[in-house]
């Protein structure tokens, strides 16, 4: 990052970015909780004003961070840049360590103006010599592993303010041509679509009457959302690391058995027919490859997974790991690109459906065959892995990184993990009207016991 700074000609060519939404990223637009939040704790002081004037330099790199989303008379949605704001952030003192955690949960449930933009906003917590950044995003701009590239730039340009961004990351639009597999299927599956489309073409005038403002209002009525974060430190991470490697297994893998087998420790049921969520990174699939622009690129596989008290620990985390290896395949891992044949006022009903601003018997059917009706998964594992990027910034340095915080009400518990040098943070995201706090705190506890016993057993 070593150019200078080009101006605002620039930002004016900038301003005309647009792009379609795949139905991918159009999944989330009209669902009530959307959004992701990550945290970044910094040894230094960013003040508002000096993050602002690094905003132009992000929008430049990285153009979904100032977009809004416009309906065509097809209902088709655009990301555009034109007639955007710039993000919003807002400064606070910071209180106390455990501020972050307060301001995390009303930024899950704080909603975006889709339709004005932008779809991200940032959050300063002020202290004697740190900054705690909180960036919250609209998941149909981004994954938690872009937000993770968008700390480090922002880390970049206020730590050498004179210089400025190298280059442009255009996500690449997210269509049958980006991705690597067909999702369109034969003429079979086209002509069932088509009577799909028909079908819910006599029905989709009930959107007329739709009021997201109520659906958000309501929903946050009725959930509560909590988060819960622990760390593990050098020797620990390094341990299981070494440990994960020596029995040839994935370091997720590992956390996964671990996790599975603190629920059997309290004899807390696995939902959905032991079948778990595993987060999957696909950037490097797309074509262009998208490399470390900021968009959505991460979607997930659904294996069925249990914890054989039968077998050790070690035969139970391989064949966790065979199970999951032999899930990852492009036809699982693009599975919801499919609904990229549905009309997309359709996507859109689901949610209206689910949360009672529109009645059809005919999306139910759909709600019920996806899962979208019922807490069906005990959790979601999403493993960003030893991120790539460096703690030191001039005068600033990246202490910690934890999140993504998601909240699902499908899923019992979200969990995020992250590691960062030689320490690894894990953030749980859920809802208290679905599991208790005093659940969470023992699930945790029973994972660390079990964690000491694989790494500093013989």
């Amino acid at each position: 990052m070593n150019e200078k700074r080009n101006g605002n000609l620039d930002v004016r060519n900038f301003n005309s970015y647009e792009r379609n939404l795949s139905a991918f990223e159009r999944m989330h637009l009209k669902q009530p909780n959307a959004n992701v939040v990550m945290v970044a704790q910094i040894k230094g002081i960013i003040r508002k004003e000096k993050f602002q004037s690094t905003i132009n330099d992000l929008v430049m790199k990285h153009p979904l961070i100032k977009v809004k989303v416009r309906f065509d008379e097809q209902c088709r949605a655009k990301f555009v840049a034109s007639g955007v704001e710039s993000p919003y952030i807002e400064e606070f003192p910071r209180k106390d360590d455990n501020l972050w955690k307060i301001q995390v949960k009303k930024e899950i449930s704080k909603k975006f103006n889709i339709l004005d933009g932008p779809l991200i906003r940032f959050t300063l917590l002020i202290g004697k010599d740190l900054t705690d950044l909180i960036i919250t995003s609209h998941h149909s701009i981004c994954d938690g592993l872009s937000i993770v590239y968008l700390i480090r730039d922002i880390l970049e340009l206020v730590s050498a303010p004179h210089e400025s961004v190298k280059n442009r990351l255009n996500p690449p639009e997210l269509n049958e041509d980006s991705i690597p597999i067909s999702v369109s299927g034969g003429i079979l599956k086209r002509f069932m679509m088509n009577l799909i489309n028909k079908k819910w073409e006599k029905e989709k005038n009930q959107l007329n009457k739709v009021d997201f403002d109520k659906l958000h209002e309501q929903f946050w009525t009725n959930h509560n959302n909590n988060i819960h974060m622990f760390k593990l430190d050098s020797e620990s991470c390094s341990k299981l690391i070494f440990k994960s490697q020596e029995n040839r297994v994935s370091v997720s893998s590992v956390l996964i058995t671990l996790i599975l087998k603190a629920h059997s420790s309290m004899g807390l049921e696995l939902r959905g027919n032991h079948e778990s969520i595993v987060s999957v990174d696909f950037r490097d699939y797309v074509k262009p490859p998208a490399k470390e622009s900021f968009g959505k690129y991460a979607s997930a596989i659904r294996p069925e997974l249990e914890y054989d008290k039968s077998l050790s620990f070690w035969k139970n985390a391989k064949k966790i790991n065979e199970t999951i290896y032999n899930s990852l395949d492009l036809k699982n891992i693009f599975q919801s690109f499919q609904l990229n044949n549905f009309n997309p006022t359709l996507i859109d009903a689901f949610w209206y459906t689910k949360f009672g601003q529109i009645s059809s018997k005919f999306v139910e059917k759909f709600l019920k065959k996806m899962h979208l009706n019922e807490i069906y998964h005990s959790f979601i594992l999403t493993n960003l892995g030893k991120i790539q990027i460096r703690k030191h910034y001039g005068n600033y340095t990246l202490n910690t990184v934890h999140g993504p915080y998601v909240f699902s009400d499908t899923i019992e518990k979200y969990i995020g993990v992250i590691t960062l040098d030689e320490e690894m943070f894990i953030s749980i995201s859920y809802g208290e009207n679905i599991i208790s706090t005093s659940k969470i705190i023992e699930l945790k506890r029973h994972f660390l016991e079990h964690l000491k016993e694989i790494l500093y057993s013989d």
